[in-house]
């Protein structure tokens, strides 16, 4: 779609960014929620991609990188529900067995925001917000870029 000499890895770092703080805003609207947090799952997931297909950035960091972001748990089901977002299903290269499993939706009658969360559950048992998922995203993806010095 774009011309690699327009774009680079950090332009999609940057969307996620913005999508991560549009998330800290507040809701009236839990459609609006749920576009902005699908947006933000497939932007921090297909960050690897941008990365990986980065040709400004060695090839043995891109493999590195794209090696660690895999093996990274937060990223791992960031994965799967990205992916369940992209095709409505997760049903080929399941990771963690994330899936959205509900939402809890608060309405202040006063006419204030909504509070939205989505409940996720893990194949092994574990259950994470919707928040939680997004922090852990955005922490790893800082992590992870730390390491491998790329500011």
């Amino acid at each position: 779609m774009f011309d690699p000499k327009l774009t680079d890895w950090r332009a999609q770092y940057d969307r996620m960014a913005r999508g991560f703080d549009k998330l800290a805003c507040d809701y009236r609207s839990s459609v609006e929620y749920q576009d902005d947090l699908m947006h933000f799952l497939q932007d921090a997931w297909h960050l690897k991609d941008w990365v990986r297909n980065d040709a400004t950035l060695p090839e043995a960091l891109r493999q590195a990188l794209v090696a660690d972001v895999e093996a990274d748990n937060a990223l791992r089901i960031v994965a799967d529900l990205a992916n369940a977002s992209k095709h409505l299903t997760l049903d080929r290269h399941v990771r963690e067995g994330a899936k959205a499993t509900g939402n809890d939706v608060n309405i202040n009658l006063g006419g204030g925001p909504a509070k939205i969360e989505y409940r996720i559950e893990l194949d092994d048992g574990r259950k994470l917000t919707g928040r939680d998922v997004v922090a852990g995203a955005r922490a790893a993806w800082e992590t992870l870029l730390r390491k491998h010095r790329l500011p």
